[in-house]
């Protein structure tokens, strides 16, 4: 007497995978652990499927109508996406979002821009793709599309309120007002601005100093103002008569000691200078500002400051 036996088919390997010595009355669960080991998949991860119905584990397969020469399919359960949450603001995002919607909102050379962008899906669906988190807030969501109730959001009252309620939509207001700013600037662009070509023509020698991370180097102008300030002159003859002609310091190894620490200090002061750069110019680009010539005229134009650098950037005098 034969084996009672039956075929599982599983859309991943070829063929069917036949199975012997199954006991019918035996319950769905026990047939689930051998088919396992069968595709190389945990129990909770296939589902087992006859004439159109999902097996259930606690069932009997006689319940079902399986019988000897059978075919039950298995098929691999969709894993689940795990749900995105929006982190929440602190107070300096919150200050960061009120700026960026205030250049992108109020400022009206800039809403245009803003009504152009909500109007154009795939401008839009971009926006929503870098915040994955909008998908399980639809009041968010709708509120983004919507300028009016955007320009609720700038106000520093509501803000407040509106954003610990949905932490989505303050993060996907950044991406919006970092899409305003590169338009705007793919506008200017195309407008061929004289100052954006001479800027680009522009030799890299800025770049040059930042990407240098050997050892610092002292200029001849920094030597010689070294000197100059430690009453030393660069420049002295071989000879003097003169009688009204002070006396010259000579150069010792303690003054010349004394001239490279200071060169040596005012070198150290120009990487600070540029350290500080990089940190506002990071700051910039987290905020979408991925034009590092116009933030560093911002930035030079109102003395480091991140916020007023900002406001300058999205009014375009920079």
């Amino acid at each position: 007497m034969e084996a009672p036996c039956m075929s599982v088919k599983f859309p991943e390997k070829s063929g069917r995978i036949q199975l012997e010595g199954v006991e019918f009355s035996n319950n769905v669960e026990h047939l689930k652990g051998i088919v396992a080991d069968k595709i190389s998949l945990g129990t909770s991860q296939f589902d087992l499927i006859f004439c159109g119905r999902c097996l259930r584990d606690e069932n009997s397969l006689q319940s079902y109508g399986i019988k000897p020469g059978v075919t039950v399919h298995a098929l691999r359960k969709k894993e689940t996406e795990p749900v995105m949450e929006a982190e929440p603001m602190d107070e300096a995002g919150i200050q960061q979002l009120l700026t960026a919607l205030h250049a992108a909102l109020i400022n009206p050379t800039q809403r245009n821009t803003v009504l152009k962008i909500l109007t154009n899906r795939e401008m839009l669906d971009n926006v929503i793709v870098a915040t994955p988190c909008l998908q399980t807030d639809p009041q968010a969501l709708a509120m983004l599309q919507d300028p009016e109730l955007l320009i609720q959001l700038a106000d520093p009252k509501m803000v407040h309120k509106i954003v610990k309620a949905h932490p989505a939509l303050g993060q996907a207001a950044l991406q919006l007002a970092a899409a305003v700013n590169e338009e705007s600037a793919n506008e200017r662009g195309a407008a061929g601005s004289d100052d954006e070509m001479e800027t680009d023509a522009a030799p890299s020698r800025p770049q040059r100093s930042q990407q240098s991370t050997g050892t610092q180097t002292i200029t001849s102008a920094q030597l010689s103002a070294a000197l100059a300030t430690a009453g030393v002159s660069g420049n002295q003859p071989s000879t003097s008569s003169g009688r009204g002609a002070a006396p010259r310091r000579l150069i010792t190894v303690d003054l010349f000691s004394q001239a490279m620490a200071q060169a040596m200090a005012s070198t150290g002061q120009t990487a600070e200078r540029s350290a500080q750069l990089q940190a506002q110019l990071q700051q910039l680009r987290e905020m979408g500002i991925t034009d590092d010539r116009r933030s560093i005229r911002a930035l030079q134009a109102t003395d480091g400051d991140v916020q007023a650098a900002l406001e300058l950037i999205f009014d375009g005098s920079v």
